[in-house]
């Protein structure tokens, strides 16, 4: 397998694990239909829902990542927890960046002018969803509560602009860390793959 195959194998099924992501976040957002109240023997059910495909989909990029290193299974020991530090790190980099606007969705204008959720909107972007998950590094959601009210005074704007500001730095800051961690362990080759995998700079 050539290396441009390998990438655009790679881009894709990180594509996938991302719109895989938005949807379950947007199918936990979507109101359950209307049931009658369990009675007190019965048990709430449980389901997997968007948690246990994103870690199907997390398992196979390892397996896909492994092959493409060509790593024994004493060597992918060793790289395995480094390389998930490093994937961990850049998607606390995505959310605490995309988070406080709903995700990837947010808010997108309409052709009268006006606000409406995208399809995608995380349920956070909405207060009529009426969903708890949160959306965005507390730093960002801090920040967002204090923009939504017009009572907010500038100096605790302004506070919460630069924790934000400081949060975003320490992750950096962490997963430039995690990657140098992540190349120490790896042959020439393998650290050249992940950078054409985009995961290494």
């Amino acid at each position: 397998m050539n290396i441009t195959k390998l990438t655009t194998i790679t881009v894709a099924l990180s594509a996938a694990m991302l719109l895989d992501t938005s949807r379950g976040m947007a199918q936990d957002a979507t109101p359950a239909p209307a049931t009658p109240a369990p009675t007190a023997s019965a048990a709430p059910s449980a389901s997997p829902g968007g948690d246990a495909r994103r870690e199907e989909f997390r398992a196979r990029m390892n397996v896909f990542i492994k092959t493409a290193l060509k790593s024994t299974d004493d060597e992918w020991a060793v790289i395995q927890p480094l390389l998930e530090k490093v994937q961990n790190l850049e998607r606390e980099s995505l959310v605490g960046r995309f988070g406080g606007m709903g995700g990837f969705g947010g808010f997108r204008r309409n052709r009268d002018g006006g606000d409406q959720a995208s399809p995608g909107a995380s349920p956070a972007a909405s207060p009529a969803a009426g969903n708890n998950r949160p959306s965005g590094s507390p730093e960002s959601q801090a920040l967002k509560a204090a923009l939504d009210s017009d009572a907010t005074s500038t100096e605790d704007i302004k506070a919460k602009l630069q924790a934000l500001r400081d949060a975003r730095k320490k992750n950096a800051a962490d997963l430039e860390q995690a990657r140098q961690d992540l190349e120490k362990v790896l042959t020439l080759r393998q650290e050249a793959t992940l950078v054409n995998m985009g995961i290494l700079e």
